[in-house]
């Protein structure tokens, strides 16, 4: 994947470059950024998704690796602001459920060590899910600035994470107003810091509605063994699943695997008087829980 040319894309805000002009810190801060983008395309990132990832450590540090948080008792350090607890939670879910040390603080003010430890994150954790599909898609900029902040930076105000497209509570972001504050922040970002790439609306859709648990739900037997519990507004739960795997995960509408196992249940009935009963489903064989396998959604 190609890298992007940092030198002629980012822009700093001019009072932020005289500042660093005179404390001589201008060239160490670019060097920082080119850094972030050489890994990330050599991870298979586009040039949107380097510039993304830039974008948030400008928010988190001013893309200073020597930084450390000041007064709190587990300080970030250095670009990405790692903190200072030596794993990262296991809440969201891993692909391989796998520990990766953070490191000792020197080496989390290494800007390569720092960046390559956000990349576990996106490549091979279910929190990198929404950002590479995203990234796929086409989506702009700012919105993939936005999702890498509540997804892989996971920072307070950012709103609730999607790990694996499956929304999970930040509970850092409960006091905020809005709740995403800070992701939007990030997303208006981009466009000053990278105005010559396009940094607009694609209409990718993030996130994802908030699943909902409210209303008279209905009781659906898939084939296979699966059966799904479906509200009013399309959130739907697994509460049946057949012998060796566990049921269980909260999917909300427009999530990719909500919008699988609603194209083979069908949509809540406009008027359903069928709460506490099982309504067998005979589309397919068994292909939404096949899916679910597949992705690791359910074990």
């Amino acid at each position: 994947m190609a890298t992007l040319n940092v030198r002629q894309s980012l822009r700093f805000p001019s009072f932020a470059v005289r500042q660093w002009e005179e404390d001589a810190t201008l060239d160490e801060r670019i060097e920082a950024a080119e850094i972030i983008a050489e890994l990330a395309a050599r991870a298979g990132l586009s040039e949107r998704a380097q510039a993304a990832m830039i974008v948030n450590a400008y928010k988190e540090s001013k893309l200073d690796r020597d930084i450390v948080q000041p007064g709190v008792a587990v300080p970030g350090i250095g670009l990405f602001q790692l903190t200072s607890s030596d794993y990262t939670p296991h809440e969201g879910g891993y692909a391989r459920g796998q520990r990766v040390r953070k490191g000792t603080r020197q080496q989390r003010m290494d800007p390569v060590h720092n960046t390559m430890y956000m990349l576990y994150e996106v490549l091979d954790t279910s929190f990198g899910y929404r950002f590479l599909r995203a990234d796929r898609a086409g989506a702009s900029v700012g919105e993939l600035a936005y999702i890498f902040a509540q997804d892989v930076e996971r920072c307070a105000c950012c709103g609730d994470a999607h790990p694996g497209g499956v929304r999970k509570e930040n509970r850092y972001s409960a006091g905020c107003v809005p709740k995403d504050r800070d992701a939007v922040a990030r997303k208006n970002a981009a466009a000053d810091l990278f105005p010559s790439l396009e940094t607009g609306d694609t209409g990718y859709i993030v996130p994802a509605p908030a699943p909902s648990t409210k209303g008279r739900p209905r009781d659906v037997a898939g084939e296979g063994g699966w059966t799904y519990r479906q509200w009013p507004d399309g959130t739907i739960k697994i509460i049946g699943a057949p012998s060796g795997h566990s049921p269980g995960g909260l999917f909300a509408p427009g999530s990719p695997t909500n919008v699988a196992i609603t194209n083979e249940i069908g949509d809540y009935p406009a008027s359903s008087g069928t709460a506490g009963m099982i309504i067998p489903v005979l589309i397919g064989v068994g292909i939404v829980g096949t899916l679910l396998l597949k992705r690791g959604l359910v074990s």
